[in-house]
Formats: C-alpha cells, sequence, structure tokens
C-alpha cells in the first residue's frame, strides 16, 4: 500500500480535549445566566449559529451580538470570549502519535469545525502541537463544515493532494462516513492507541 500523501487530524477530541462545561459554569458566574443554554445555542451543540460561526458566515461580532440580544447579556465581548475560549487541554497520547509520524517524515495537517476565536486561542496556546502539523486548517478558514463535501476537496486542493492519497482521522462517525465516500481513508479516532493500530495496518508507523 502507497503511503498517504498528507494525514489529517480532526482537533477537538483527537488532538486536543475541550469541555464546554467550563465555559457555561464561567458565563452563569459572570452573568446570572444559563450558561450551558447559551453555549448549547452557539458554539456546544450543531445549530445554525454554529454553523454560521464555524463557517465565517457570521463574524465574532455578530455572535457575541446574537448572544446579547437573544439572551439579555450584558458582559463585555472580551469577557465574553474569555470565559469561552480556554476550555482545551492536549491529549499526551495524540501528541506523541503525532511527533513519531512527524519523525518518520509524513506530511500532517489538521482539519477542524471551529470558530475563529477557539482557532486563534488554540494556535497561540499550544505551538507545541501545531508546530508538528504542515498543514493546519479549520472550517472558518475554508468556509465550509464537516460532513460537508466542501471541507474536503478544499482542503485536498490546499495539500495539493487527491482525494484518494489521504488518510484522515475524526472521532465522528458522519465525518469519516463523508470523507470515505470520497474516496478518503477516513478512520474514526477512539485513541491513540487504537489510531497507531490503524496506521500499521497500512503499512504506516
Amino acid at each position: 500500500m502507497a503511503l498517504p500523501k498528507i494525514i489529517f487530524f480532526d482537533l477537538g477530541k483527537v488532538l486536543l480535549d475541550y469541555d464546554f462545561t467550563v465555559a457555561a459554569r464561567r458565563l452563569n458566574a459572570l452573568t446570572g445566566l444559563d450558561g450551558m443554554a447559551i453555549m448549547n445555542a452557539t458554539l456546544a451543540e450543531k445549530t445554525p449559529v454554529c454553523e454560521a460561526i464555524e463557517t465565517d458566515q457570521i463574524s465574532s461580532e455578530d455572535l457575541y451580538q446574537w448572544v446579547r440580544e437573544n439572551f439579555g447579556m450584558t458582559i463585555s465581548r472580551d469577557a465574553f470570549e474569555k470565559a469561552h475560549r480556554d476550555i482545551f487541554t492536549v491529549w499526551p497520547d495524540s501528541l506523541e502519535l503525532v511527533k513519531d509520524l512527524k519523525a518518520a517524515g509524513l506530511r500532517l495537517g489538521v482539519l477542524s469545525n471551529i470558530c475563529q476565536v477557539h482557532w486563534d486561542f488554540c494556535l497561540e496556546n499550544y505551538p507545541e502541537v501545531f508546530g508538528l502539523f504542515d498543514l493546519p486548517l479549520a472550517s472558518v478558514l475554508l468556509k465550509a463544515r464537516k460532513p460537508n463535501r466542501e471541507i474536503y476537496e478544499r482542503a485536498a486542493q490546499r495539500a495539493g493532494v487527491g482525494l484518494n492519497e489521504i488518510v484522515f482521522f475524526d472521532d465522528r462517525t458522519e465525518n469519516v462516513q463523508a470523507a470515505c465516500d470520497l474516496g478518503i481513508d477516513g478512520i474514526l479516532f477512539t485513541d491513540a492507541h487504537q489510531a497507531r493500530l490503524d496506521l500499521q495496518k497500512r503499512g504506516i508507523l
């Protein structure tokens, strides 16, 4: 089996863990409002607002104003974003896997559904992760979101490879299936150990 031209990894629940309840508690403490309801309506669940913010159809300012109007929130935009952006932690086993792939000379990419605030935060605060990747891509940059076919096609175009030359890890079944339907070698991510075994089956590592 030929080696892939690039291996893409999802970000959340693959490379980094995240916890929206942390943001919810902060928002509740700051505003007295139902913080989890705010997060579910905007960033934590598949809603039209989440789709829009993660594909750059609305801006971070628009999101802030939407929450103000729909929940009666009165804190500043800066306070709102500080409350919800620092919710990530590195998964050490995944980091070690990526380091091994990098050491083996493989080209690596990130392909994440994510808003601009979270993307910027992760890029700034986890250089030990993103420094290993040749092509970090986000839905907000590609203006398309998994599992829609456009995001995979645009990622392949950015990478300069064919869809059938990509290996792709994601923790969501629907995202993996959509990739496979396009000819990508999509693999469901459960943990770094299983991912390593999946790669070894393909003659990688």
